[in-house]
């Protein structure tokens, strides 16, 4: 890249011999059926990573090469600046594409952040060589959290890649070692290009760490940043700043922002024209104009022969695809899309179904989901989502009430007012009526005063829904009614302790070791003098509970104490920890954790917590942290998605059909 000493003029000059565009660039002769094998394939070791920007002053294709400076190249990572209206979002979107063109996507990958919905890199959606796009940060702070672990996870990923292939040097090394056979998996160059970062790192300066460690380990691991901004962010970018070795800037409002970004005013004074701007890498200061690819695509005869009359060409352009458009479609006819790095965010609303997988009659019994192997087991409920950015996944969120490792066998909910306390609770009922059977399984409800779980006393799962209190009018100010209630409850309650204790006696006369024999035993057929095989007493709104049951704490004490080794089950819904008393809280164990009234009672990561959106009933916290979306209980059975009381019927009706026919 020459330097240009005239330094820019005023307005750009037409080209001299290369056209401005695509087919200039590239000497290809249509986007639309031009060679992209040959393209591909004519990469010479020493322009590796070097792709057209655009056409200097002269009309020749002017080159930014992503190599590191100790190979001859200008990267590894740069900045991009310019004012609204400078062109710089197509601009990013012509490099991408043009390194798209250039290379396979077995050799570069791109990892695209839009900071809100401008839909910078929306157009570039269907690329193969997308391994993520991510769009709306500013709008969504927990996704922050998801890039950054999804940046530091791809650095251990490579770090890990190279090691493992013999303690390689860098990602030049272990490309030689793939070229000469030896079987590595193929390890793309990966750009991660993010479009509005002074906004970004002002709002949230987490990012700028994760892009710091990207920025010092990135040259030997192949990986590349390219920040773009209005205005260079001066002062916020830290140990970020050495790191970005190329500059380019577009026009600039304020010759001190040109001078920030490029060590010149230069960019103050180009002429108002998108896409014209600098280059800058090391000493070397070059000028250029990008080439235009939102553009309407014309097929190369088409321009041989085209209508010079206005209308028609208007109309024309109205109903063409983008060059752009035209370039994806035909990379996408040559090779498979990457593996993705960034997953879409978790949905707001999930049904049951699209977790456990739809049900299927079975004689007897009605109708069943079958959840993979993984997902399912006795007393493993898949009820929602989780989300793991770190390892590029999403996988059934899966409660484990068996006892077994990592689980204490108990369960507590705990979380502010509308945030799905009461659902999820009814999400894992109805989920163990169609993945477990009455035989292995049976609840005992005591509900709040809202009646949330008062449809569940349909399901032969359940053995009875008891309400806290009447959820209003003028039953709850009927006082006959009011200690009826309150008898019933007592006798749930008492009824699941008298279950444990008798239990503790069957264990020891029976010489039954745990829970686990206990199991084993009724699938040997073993104990059919048990109506099931694990009870699990739920209580929703403990607070209330525990403020007009005082006397029956002690008894659900007992059960956290000692029902897990013998089959029985504690399950509590809170609105924050301190509502537990610590004693059941520690035979309880971790939480899953709603959206806090304040997100410092978290027992599990306050900031995490911190970032649940209030307005998304359902996302919670597990250990980790993680964040998961408990699905809600309805599901595509026969009349598609119903209701929770409709879904309940269809179920027990199936379920009195399959008896029948039995």
């Amino acid at each position: 890249m020459a330097a240009d000493p005239a330094g820019p003029a005023r307005r750009d000059p037409p080209p001299a011999g290369g056209r401005a565009d695509l087919r200039g660039l590239l000497r290809i002769a249509d986007e639309a059926s031009y060679d992209v094998p040959a393209l591909w394939r004519d990469r010479s070791r020493a322009g590796f990573l070097a792709a057209p920007l655009g056409i200097d002053p002269h009309g020749r294709p002017m080159h930014l090469d992503l190599a590191p400076a100790t190979d001859g190249g200008m990267g590894p990572h740069g900045l991009c600046a310019g004012a609204a209206g400078s062109g710089k979002s197509e601009l990013l979107r012509a490099l991408v594409l043009a390194l798209a063109m250039t290379h396979a996507p077995d050799r570069m990958a791109f990892l695209l952040v839009d900071n809100t919905g401008s839909g910078t890199f929306g157009p570039l959606e269907r690329l193969p060589h997308l391994a993520g796009r991510v769009e709306n940060l500013g709008e969504n702070p927990d996704q922050v959290d998801r890039l950054c672990a999804v940046l530091r996870a791809e650095v251990r990923r490579r770090d890990r890649a190279l090691r493992d292939a013999g303690d390689l040097p860098d990602i030049t090394a272990y490309d030689r070692h793939l070229a000469a056979g030896q079987p590595l998996v193929a390890l793309p160059r990966l750009l991660v290009a993010v479009d509005e970062f002074d906004e970004l790192v002002t709002a949230w300066p987490a990012l700028l760490d994760a892009c710091t460690e990207v920025g010092r380990a990135g040259g030997r691991l192949g990986m590349h940043l390219l920040l773009a901004a209005q205005r260079v962010p001066e002062g916020q970018l830290r140990g970020l700043a050495p790191l970005l070795s190329y500059r380019l800037g577009l026009r600039t409002f304020d010759p001190r922002d040109s001078q920030a970004l490029l060590g010149v005013p230069d960019a103050a004074d180009l002429p108002p024209v998108p896409g014209s701007g600098l280059l800058r890498a090391g000493a070397r200061l070059g000028r250029f104009r990008a080439v235009p690819v939102s553009v309407p695509y014309r097929a190369a005869t088409a321009e041989a022969g085209q209508d010079t009359r206005a209308g028609q060409e208007t109309r024309a352009a109205e109903r063409a695809p983008s060059v752009l458009d035209t370039v994806v479609g035909r990379l996408r006819e040559h090779a498979a899309a990457v593996p993705r790095l960034w997953l879409p965010p978790l949905p707001t609303a999930l049904p049951l179904d699209a977790v456990i997988g739809p049900a299927a009659a079975v004689a007897g019994r009605g109708p069943v989901a079958v959840p993979p192997a993984a997902n399912g087991g006795h007393l493993r409920v898949p009820v929602g989502l989780v989300d793991r950015p770190a390892e590029s996944r999403q996988e059934p969120f899966v409660l484990d009430l068996s006892g077994g490792p990592g689980s204490t066998g108990h369960l507590c909910v705990l979380g502010g007012r509308k945030a799905g306390k009461s659902t999820l609770l009814c999400t894992l009922v109805v989920a163990a009526a169609l993945t477990q059977t009455p035989y292995d399984i049976r609840f005992v409800c005591v509900g709040g005063s809202d009646g949330a779980l008062a449809p569940l006393a349909g399901l032969t799962t359940v053995a009875g829904v008891t309400p806290d209190r009447a959820p209003g009018g003028a039953a709850a100010g009927d006082e006959a009614a009011g200690r009826d209630r309150a008898e019933r409850v007592r006798e749930a309650v008492r009824r699941v302790e008298l279950t444990l204790a008798g239990r503790q006696k069957l264990f020891s006369e029976r010489g039954i070791a745990g829970a686990a024999a206990l199991r084993r035993l009724r699938r040997e057929g073993a104990l059919p003098e048990l109506p099931a095989t694990d009870v699990v007493l739920v209580i929703d709104d403990f607070a209330a509970f525990a403020a007009g049951y005082a006397d029956l704490l002690d008894h659900v004490y007992r059960i956290g104490a000692h029902g897990p080794a013998h089959g029985v089950h504690l399950v509590l819904a809170a609105g924050r920890p301190a509502e537990v008393p610590d004693r059941l809280r520690a035979a309880l164990g971790g939480a899953v954790e709603l959206a806090l009234d304040d997100p410092r009672d978290s027992t599990i990561d306050a900031r995490a917590s911190a970032r649940l959106p209030a307005d998304t009933p359902g996302r919670c916290l597990i250990a980790g942290p993680l964040y998961t979306q408990v699905a809600l209980p309805v599901a595509g059975i026969r009349d598609g998605r119903t209701g929770l009381a409709e879904l309940v019927a269809t179920l027990a009706d199936a379920y009195g059909e399959a008896i029948r026919n039995q």
